[in-house]
């Protein structure tokens, strides 16, 4: 296995390795965990239209991107 560096600063290693010792996983286990949970935005715009055609196809509702804009402006005020 190929190994490589990640320049970050002390706050932010500080900040993950808090995080990674919390859950009992090394520093590099929680980066493996976050690239592999993370979607890519190809990923996300799949997903995305897969939610629009269940809710279309189950519910009889149309999300258009306006209404997904509005959603997250709401969820940006929280």
């Amino acid at each position: 296995m190929a190994y490589t560096s990640i320049r970050v600063t002390t706050e932010v290693r500080d900040r993950l390795a808090l995080i990674a010792d919390h859950r009992g996983i090394s520093l590099g286990k929680l980066l493996m965990e976050f690239a592999e949970k993370t979607l890519t935005p190809d990923e996300l715009k799949a997903r995305g239209e897969a939610v629009r055609e269940f809710f279309r196809d189950t519910y009889g509702q149309v999300i258009t991107d306006e209404g997904l804009a509005e959603a997250d402006q709401w969820l940006d005020s929280l």
